[in-house]
């Protein structure tokens, strides 16, 4: 394996269950992260992703399979995640009772690596310097998504690995995250490998992205490669019911603004628009831009013709997860 892996997954497996009961989570992952770059781990309700992580950060044991971080096999080196990795997963839990700083406090002694200096610092990165005093229970989901990203940072790690960390923030909130992200990465040279499903967030923070579907990736590259060859065609035409007539078979169509939707590569365009002329289709606009990764995302998973009609336009692809242990991907 290269020296810069932060993370490589082998053959990575995870099953539940026994004999007709068993549910196949993931399904032979073999997935490389270079380090220094946010990486994205993306996939619908139930593909795998809490389960694949969960497994990287050795919460659960794979069924077949392994998981090395930084050259090194977990299985064999538990301390590296100690070391080198922090972790925000399933949302942010701390003592009620206690404040913000004083949870942070307790995470870090007991964690053999307190510095008192190091948690104002990250107090402030994270917004959360003035209510750091208030006890935790008393915060909202934000603030404990905040919190949660310090308490990831306290040991100063190499690898922080990010499961809905936007959950609870308001659209501020969220840029102040994609920001702080970019600047783990960019100037204090960490590797985050994030999953999340505000899909317009990952497109402007992440370098490289991985598909997830029902256990198996799908999809893997560079943002700008996986977006590339594809475009957004916005078709305004009478009939519609004529356009999908033509269309259908071909592309996955989403009917929204007075007019059809589809993702085509740009020399299918001219092609596109002479058929539906040759049907006697009246066109009287067609506008083309690159794709979207909400929507490239929808055609790799396969969700768009599934959930076309149920999803009003700009809504998120899925909702954060739930706990169960199957099913919160």
């Amino acid at each position: 394996m290269a020296s810069d892996s932060a993370i490589q997954l082998l053959d990575l497996s995870k099953t539940f269950g026994r004999r007709q009961k068993q549910v196949k989570a993931v399904r032979g992952i073999n997935l490389e992260v270079t380090a220094n770059q946010v990486y994205g781990f993306l996939g619908p309700n139930g593909a795998g992703k809490s389960t694949t992580i969960r497994m990287i950060l050795d919460l659960i044991r794979p069924s077949r399979g392994e998981v090395h971080l930084y050259g090194q096999p977990i299985k064999q080196n538990r301390t590296i995640l100690q070391k080198r990795v922090g972790g925000l997963v399933e949302g942010a839990r701390f003592y009620p009772f206690l404040s913000g700083r004083d949870n942070l406090e307790l995470i870090g002694r007991t964690g053999g690596f307190y510095d008192a200096q190091r948690i104002e610092t990250l107090l402030e990165q994270v917004g959360m310097a003035d209510r750091a005093a208030r006890q935790a229970g008393g915060y909202s989901t934000g603030m404990k998504q905040r919190l949660g990203l310090a308490a990831a940072l306290l040991s100063d790690p190499d690898l922080v690995i990010l499961d809905e960390p936007t959950n609870g923030l308001d659209p501020a909130g969220i840029q102040e995250m994609r920001l702080f992200i970019r600047e783990l990465v960019d100037e204090q040279g960490k590797t985050v490998f994030l999953s999340s499903h505000l899909l317009s967030e990952v497109e402007q923070v992440c370098d490289r992205v991985a598909i997830i579907n029902k256990g198996e990736i799908i999809r893997e590259g560079r943002v700008a490669d996986l977006l590339a060859g594809q475009r957004q065609l916005h078709i305004e035409a009478e009939p519609l019911a004529g356009v999908t007539a033509v269309l259908g078979d071909h592309y996955s169509l989403t009917h929204e603004n007075n007019g059809i939707t589809l993702a085509a590569a740009k020399e299918e365009t001219p092609q596109i628009v002479r058929k539906l002329v040759a049907n006697d289709i009246a066109i009287f606009q067609v506008r083309s831009q690159r794709q979207s990764l909400e929507a490239f995302f929808l055609e790799a998973t396969g969700e768009r013709a599934e959930e076309q009609g149920s999803r009003g336009a700009g809504e998120s692809v899925s909702p954060p997860s739930s706990k169960k242990e199957v099913s919160d991907d």
